[in-house]
């Protein structure tokens, strides 16, 4: 009887434990238990499972696939394959080609003179302070173009092709002003043979943008004709010349790392209008090729959005953009997209390098830079909670060298990677940004490679006991010599405290190199947030000092090769490329919504992508219902580990183009409820042919 007790209690308690577990278990993705045993077992608390903020509800239960991605090569008539009473809008891309074709028009009607030009101020209602002159000649011939700044030194020179059907951009004008301009048709030998002078009237700066730039040095004269300022709370991208004023800008809003300047004269711009979840602040999916009169040729699309830099493989060449893997971490990823059709041909989860090694928090690495070098088909990334400047081989995957305080990776089985210093004492960098190899010769050493860095130090995101605060960030130059893996510090120029962000550049022509603070303290200098700096390279002397009012991601030269802008280029079939994530099919069955939403949640479409704008980590699906089939699009898996972002509103693109053909009706859980989604009185649907 005793025994048969026993056995009983044994089963309960048995039962009980199993029910502990199962809760456990179940916790185990969030909060609470495991992080005891990881503090216990003395292992770093990934950031994300401390907190998790927004909604998870799932009305069809799926495990999503967060590789479940569809290529994209299309143009916006692919909308003529779907059918919906959803809004449909035209991409950027189209609204450009409209106006060209009205420019061509004027111009081919054949009015226009050199004498008597037609001038265009903003002709795509996007570059408040550029103009275009349409004209005709008789013969080709180039056509030199000078905005003339309040000195000489200000003056913004720049050629254009030989043409007899011109289209001159005019870019650099002042705000708020009557510009002069000077045209001049050239001969075969670059000889001025007619000369016409125009006036050109602006509107001034946006409110928020009046004294957004002062001088603190300003010696009258620059390395850089027009230096950009993008990203953070500059919103509007902007550039000033070499006495700080204000010389162009977007009215077109950006994101939180603005604009990635090409070889072409054309620059990637990182367009608002789309957000892919994050587990941190939302990234943007849509990068737009634009060029500074504010046209837009192509939109590339990145599943998981992408961050902090697009830089192009060799100029011309394929794209390197740093993304994320989302599964467990994010800022992790290189992908390498094909110039002309948007796939991925090559990409790096940095993970793969250092399986298990710092690896135990979401944002373990944050890559902020990336640079190839076409002569070892190698890579150079600054990973900033690394604090390491890493060269990696593109084609194998394989680890070059780490450049780094040598006490970080002390211990490891990297440390073998890591270069030798050839001096004592030597002051490193600690979360830098903007790491990028030097074609010069600085050290007069050819057996050496040098690079330069922003040096941000600080250890705030990632503890090391050899970090000593100075109280400033630095501009830093390194020799590495890569066959006895050693280093030596060649330059370190000290410039105001920026914690995280900012750009050091070097400029061959001139010799001189920039240091671009972008966030600094409330109280470093008159309430003024970033501080931009142009230093001679040999002598340390700053030759210019200009504070910015707002915070920026980046500061870097803005380049006037306006050759593409006047070429007469075939348009591209397909301008809409790249990847995005898709729904997925299901065969379970879509429970009864508890009603219809009429606010919160609004739809719209760009060819046969679906876009769902709501507050951020508002909507956790959005399922497809057809009569035949049911597709569901699923972000539960990435978790959210801050709250700050949840009110940002983001548009999440969702690729419908893998459908199968039916007549689906749109429906989202919204707030961990299922509902219907309704616009203007009717029930959304879309219709795949």
């Amino acid at each position: 009887m005793t025994e048969g007790k026993n056995s009983k209690k044994v089963i309960i308690i048995a039962v009980i434990v199993l029910i502990i577990v199962g809760c456990a278990l179940g916790y185990w993705k969030r909060i609470g238990i495991r992080n005891r045993f990881m503090r216990i077992a003395g292992i770093e608390i990934p950031r994300n499972i401390k907190n998790v903020y927004g909604n998870y509800g799932q009305a069809v239960k799926v495990s999503y696939d967060l590789g479940n991605t569809i290529h994209i090569m299309e143009n916006d008539a692919a909308s003529e394959r779907t059918d919906s009473n959803i809004p449909l809008n035209s991409s950027a891309v189209v609204a450009t080609r409209q106006i060209d074709a009205g420019l061509k028009e004027e111009l081919e009607a054949g009015q226009y003179t050199f004498d008597d030009p037609m001038v265009i101020q903003d002709p795509f209602q996007n570059s408040p302070l550029t103009a275009i002159a349409l004209f005709q000649t008789e013969e080709a011939c180039p056509v030199r173009c000078t905005v003339k700044g309040r000195t000489e030194a200000a003056d913004l020179t720049y050629d254009t092709p030989a043409q007899t059907k011109h289209e001159v951009p005019l870019i650099g004008l002042y705000p708020a002003a009557d510009n002069t301009v000077v045209l001049q048709l050239l001969d075969d030998s670059g000889n001025a043979v007619s000369e016409k002078q125009l006036t050109v009237s602006t509107s001034g700066l946006p409110e928020n943008m009046e004294g957004v730039v002062e001088p603190v040095v300003c010696s009258g004269a620059s390395a850089y004709d027009l230096t950009m300022v993008c990203g953070q709370q500059t919103l509007h991208p902007f550039a000033y010349d070499c006495n700080g004023d204000v010389r162009w800008y977007l009215s077109q809003q950006g994101g939180f790392y603005g604009c990635f300047t090409l070889s072409n004269g054309h620059f990637l711009f990182q367009d608002d209008s789309s957000y892919s979840p994050s587990k941190n602040k939302p990234q943007t999916t849509n990068a737009c090729e634009m060029d500074y009169l504010g046209r837009t040729y192509k939109v590339y699309y990145f599943p998981f959005g992408f961050h902090h830099e697009i830089r192009e493989k060799e100029p011309g060449g394929n794209l390197l953009c740093l993304t994320s893997s989302m599964k467990d971490h994010y800022e992790d990823v290189i992908v390498e997209l094909d110039r002309e059709t948007g796939e991925t041909v090559n990409s790096l989860n940095l993970i793969e390098l250092f399986p298990n090694t710092y690896t135990g928090r979401m944002d373990w690495c944050h890559m902020n830079t990336i640079s190839y070098q076409a002569d070892q088909d190698t890579i150079l990334i600054s990973a900033r909670n690394l604090h390491s400047v890493i060269k990696i081989g593109w084609t194998d995957h394989k680890l070059k060298w780490i450049l780094c305080d040598p006490a970080f990776w002390k211990g490891t089985k990297y440390e073998k990677y890591v270069l030798t210093p050839t001096q004592d004492n030597i002051l490193w960098h600690y979360q830098q940004h903007t790491s990028y190899q030097i074609d010069d010769d600085l050290d007069g050493d050819p057996n050496t490679v040098e690079i330069s860095l922003f040096d941000n130090h600080t250890d705030q995101q990632r503890k090391i006991d050899t970090f000593k605060d100075t109280g400033f960030s630095y501009v830093t130059v390194y020799a590495v010599n890569e066959q006895e893996g050693s280093v030596s510090l060649l330059r370190q120029y000290e410039v105001l405290r920026s914690k995280v962000c900012s750009l050091t550049q070097y400029d061959s022509a001139s010799g001189h190199i920039f240091g671009m603070s972008g966030i600094i303290g409330k109280n470093a200098w008159h309430g003024y947030r970033g501080m931009n700096y142009e230093f001679d390279y040999e002598t340390g002397e700053i030759l210019n000092q200009f504070a910015i009012k707002t915070t920026f991601y980046q500061s870097k030269q803005m380049d006037l090769n306006v050759s593409s802008m006047c070429a007469e280029e075939e348009d591209a079939e397909y301008y809409l490329l790249g990847s995005l994530h898709q729904p997925m099919e299901t065969k379970q069955k879509v429970p009864e919504p508890e009603g219809s939403l009429e606010e919160g949640v609004s739809l719209s479409r760009i060819g046969t992508v679906l876009y769902v704008k709501a507050p951020n980590h508002k909507v956790s699906q959005v399922i497809f219902q057809g009569e035949s089939n049911t597709y569901v699009y699923d972000i539960t898996p990435v978790i959210m580990e801050v709250d700050e972002y949840l009110n940002f509103v983001i548009n999440m693109p969702v690729a419908m183009s893998g459908m199968a053909p039916d007549t689906y009706k749109v429906l989202c859980v919204y707030d961990d409820a299922l509902y219907r989604i309704t616009q203007s009185g009717k029930e959304a649907y879309v219709t795949i042919k």
